[in-house]
């Protein structure tokens, strides 16, 4: 995994399933995940995880700095591929 990420940042990850831990050392992240179970495993490594959808995340504009995934892009429906793209874009702050 090869991120950009400068220290301190707020980051999001969508789909996050049980965590990464090499994230924490960047800053503070929110995970997003809609599965109970693998929301509860991230618990034990982000501190705050959010049980919900990446087509609708609960979560203001611009709240970001990074939006993160890995590996849930090929699991979306491609019917609402372009409502999870403009969701992650829409959490991003400016710049």
């Amino acid at each position: 995994m090869l991120l950009h990420i400068p220290r301190g940042s707020d980051i999001l990850d969508v789909g996050c399933g049980g965590g990464r831990p090499v994230l924490t050392s960047m800053g503070q992240v929110t995970g997003l995940e809609p599965i109970a179970a693998l929301a509860s495993q991230a618990r034990q490594i982000y501190p705050k995880v959010v049980e919900g959808v990446a087509e609708k995340m609960p979560f203001p504009d611009g709240q970001f700095d990074a939006v993160v995934t890995t590996d849930i892009l090929g699991h979306i429906p491609f019917a609402i591929k372009d409502a999870v793209a403009s969701e992650m874009f829409r959490v991003l702050r400016p710049g």
